[in-house]
Parts: structure tokens; C-alpha cells; sequence
């Protein structure tokens, strides 16, 4: 995409957001796609964060969780040859492992923002909200913390990879690391529609936190 056009398009669907803030959204993109993450870990380390881990076209091996690992390898399952599944190959029978713990997105403006078609019952359980029909935007966390979270995403859309990352958050009461494996998904023309996501709030002995309804 023409460097241009997608500056454009940031602003566009983040036209309520501080200048700056769009800006490093458009600057961390390109940075996580590269795995060059000096200006991301200096944001973390002044919000009283560790650096996140990336891991670009991870496999099953790569996951600390069962369930993230069943979707990778479910994910290339689906995949042909060359490229990356199909948006119809999103059937939640299929995942019904991973049910509760998956986020469906669908981007916005070339993935300046996203909405959110499914939010996780169990991630909602765990972290006290919904956002099923909301933007990313929305998400009640640290700046720092949500600009990467679509940053990420975006760069998804741009290396047409599946990105396992992991992120300790600060100060919370139950999750030592929350494991984020986002994986595309494409339309017929080969654009990237949407992306699953496998969401998973760990606690300290790298076990999956399993709220209790």
C-alpha cells in the first residue's frame, strides 16, 4: 500500500485521537513488522512494562498454551499451498476448543482500527468487560498497551503472517501474561477480512486462568 494512502486512512478511522498517537500507531506498524522494537520497548519500560515477545509465523512448539497451539496448527490445516485461508473457513465448531478464550476482528480502514465481531465470553469474564461491537480504540487500557495491540494487528495484515506475542501486564490481580496469537483470514480477492484471535490470560505457573460462572 502507498505509504501515502495508508497515512490517510489512519487518520480517517482515528480522527478523534491526539496527532501523536496516530502517528505512532503508523510507526510501530511497520516497526513490529520489522521486529525492530527499541521505540516499543522504551513506551513499555516508561509505563512500568517488560518489552512483549514476538514471534512472527510461530508453530504449535512456540505456544505456552494448548489451545494456542491447537489453533496454529488448525490454522495451517486450513491454509492452501501458498497464501492464507479463507474467511469462510471460520466455522466455530472448529474451534470450540479455544471457545470463550477468541476474538474475531474485522479492520477498519486497512487496519487503522479494528472492531471487534467477537470478544471472548471468558477474556470478558476475566477482564471485567465486552466489546463485542466495539473498536480497539475503545479498549480500556494504557495508551501504550492499546496502541501496540493494533500496531500488532495491523502488521498481521501487512506480512500476511499468523503473530504469537506475549505481554505481562502491570499491576493486574490475576494475569501474570496474557499469550495473543492473531492469525488472518481472507476474502476471494486475497484482502485480509478478518483475524482470530487467541487470547490467553496466564497465571504464574503458566496455567490458563479458567473464571468460574
Amino acid at each position: 500500500m502507498p505509504e501515502s494512502l495508508r497515512v490517510d486512512l489512519f487518520q480517517s478511522a482515528t480522527h478523534a485521537l491526539a496527532p501523536e498517537r496516530i502517528a505512532r500507531r503508523h510507526k510501530w506498524r511497520d516497526e513490529v513488522a520489522r521486529l525492530e522494537l527499541a521505540d516499543i520497548s522504551a513506551a513499555f519500560k516508561n509505563g512500568g512494562a517488560a518489552t512483549p515477545e514476538l514471534v512472527w509465523g510461530p508453530v504449535a512448539s512456540d505456544c505456552a498454551t494448548s489451545i494456542n497451539g491447537f489453533l496454529i496448527a488448525h490454522w495451517f490445516d486450513l491454509a492452501p499451498a501458498e497464501g492464507i485461508p479463507p474467511v469462510t473457513a471460520i466455522d466455530p465448531s472448529f474451534f470450540k476448543v479455544a471457545l470463550g478464550y477468541v476474538h474475531l476482528l474485522e479492520p477498519i480502514d486497512a487496519g487503522a482500527d479494528f472492531r471487534y465481531r467477537v470478544f471472548g465470553s471468558l477474556i470478558s469474564s476475566v477482564s471485567g468487560f465486552d466489546l463485542t461491537g466495539h473498536e480497539m480504540t475503545e479498549f480500556d487500557a494504557s495508551d501504550y498497551v492499546v496502541d501496540f495491540a493494533i500496531a500488532a494487528s495491523g502488521a498481521v495484515m501487512d506480512r500476511r503472517q499468523p503473530l504469537l506475542t506475549r505481554r505481562a501486564p502491570r499491576g493486574a490481580a490475576q494475569t501474570n501474561m496474557w499469550e495473543r496469537l492473531a492469525l488472518p483470514f481472507a476474502d476471494k480477492e486475497g484482502r485480509i477480512q478478518r483475524l482470530l484471535i487467541g487470547n490467553l490470560p496466564l497465571k504464574a505457573d503458566g496455567q490458563v486462568i479458567r473464571p468460574n460462572f
